[in-house]
């Protein structure tokens, strides 16, 4: 009996390490990585050895990889050898291609600029409570297209202007979950301000995710052509008031959440409420005032609603919605000043074009009669002034009469 437990238990246990000795020839990695399902892999970064080798992960290639505990430099050429992985043998059909790097606590990470080269066919792309030494020019060209790009925690040093330059982030309608959105949550901009121009590499974005970064001052051109943009969140931020014309041309712009920060409410800065009252656009969050003293720790809305003009009754609006469609007031004017100028040029053209055939009508038989006509009438004119002054010379010069001592005798 003894014996034939001890025979059941060495055959469990065979089984076991045959089951384990098979999961691990199906599901490969390279050492450091685990293999989680179907394309989806966790490394910890820590114990990879790096530049990645796509031959290393079999027999499924990485759809979705997650690199845990990164705590030394992203290189160029750490994803180089993944440009040949063919994305047909992707099992997981509109999900996407994503790449999240999860940073180590407490360490500064450097970034170069070709750190993702041969990774043009990822859609996602995430970053976790990284402390980013730098963040340099062109540093996610390499990518072409995203998705998503997002910040999640951490902070951005030395952030260049450029930094997304090269880089488009749109809709990717092959997905079941399409974003197109660009987000900083909790990142924080070392600098205290988004760099001029910065966002403006992904313009076409559908949502743009501003929260908690530590932003004192906004340029009135952050969002300057974001004419796709659907979706805006303004939250967690240090600047008191926005620019009247931040929203300028964004007539696509539906849903807008801002609140929690120190606003200074005065009715010149509750322009937005105006603003989204006449688009139809939903406004989400309440801010607290900040000032004056007398507002101090009350809600914004309340306060609009209560001190503010009304929409019917603000004079100052600078848009009207015309036909379903949102035009600025002296855009409006532009062009019908423009229609009544083309307008005026069509009569002058028809006048002009009327006369003429009304000349071309002229026989040259009329005109011959009228140049004879005309030269008769001359004539007569002439033949009788003529006719005068030989009159009045004869009568000068004819003799009175002969008499003595006279010289004509």
């Amino acid at each position: 009996m003894l014996q034939s437990n001890f025979r059941n238990t060495k055959f469990k246990l065979l089984c076991i390490m045959i089951v384990a000795l098979f999961d691990a020839v199906i599901s490969d990695g390279p050492y450091g990585c685990e293999d989680l399902d179907f394309g989806i892999y966790e490394c910890d970064f820590r114990l990879v050895s790096t530049p990645f080798n796509s031959a290393d992960f079999f027999p499924q290639k990485p759809q979705q990889l997650t690199l845990k505990y990164v705590n030394r430099p992203l290189t160029s050429g750490l994803f180089a050898a993944f440009a040949d992985i063919d994305t047909d043998s992707f099992v997981m059909g509109g999900e996407p291609a994503r790449l999240d790097i999860v940073c180590s606590y407490g360490v500064s990470l450097m970034m170069d600029p070709g750190a993702f080269t041969g990774l043009n066919w990822i859609q996602a792309v995430s970053f976790s409570r990284c402390q980013l030494v730098t963040f340099p020019e062109s540093a996610f060209a390499a990518f072409g297209t995203l998705d998503s790009l997002a910040f999640y925690g951490g902070t951005l040093g030395n952030v260049d202007r450029d930094g997304l330059k090269g880089l488009n982030i749109a809709e990717d309608t092959s997905l079941f979950d399409p974003k197109g959105e660009i987000v900083f949550d909790r990142a924080q901009f070392s600098s205290g301000r988004i760099p001029f121009s910065f966002l403006s590499h992904a313009k076409n974005a559908s949502s743009v995710i501003l929260n908690s970064n530590g932003v004192k001052t906004i340029d009135a051109l952050v969002l300057d052509g974001f004419f796709d943009l659907k979706r805006l969140t303004l939250s967690g931020q240090q600047f008191d008031s926005l620019p009247s014309d931040t929203f300028y041309g964004l007539d696509g712009l539906g849903h807008i959440t801002m609140d929690r920060m120190p606003w200074e409410c005065t009715c010149e800065n509750a322009w937005f409420f105006t603003w989204a009252f006449v688009r139809k656009a939903t406004l989400e969050g309440d801010l607290i005032c900040n000032g004056p003293a007398d507002y101090k720790g009350q809600r914004f809305r309340v306060f609009n609603n209560v001190l503010c003009p009304s929409v019917d009754e603000d004079s100052t609006a600078t848009s009207i919605d015309l036909f379903g469609i949102s035009m600025e007031i002296y855009d409006l004017v532009s062009y019908c000043v423009t229609i009544i100028a083309l307008v005026i040029s069509i009569i002058g053209l028809a006048i002009a074009c009327h006369n003429k055939k009304r000349l071309s009508r002229v026989t040259p038989v009329e005109t011959l009669t009228s140049v004879k006509i005309d030269k008769t009438n001359q004539s007569k004119v002439t033949g009788g002034v003529k006719g005068k002054f030989q009159t009045a010379v004869k009568k000068i010069t004819k003799p009175v009469g002969k008499s003595k001592g006279n010289a004509w005798g």
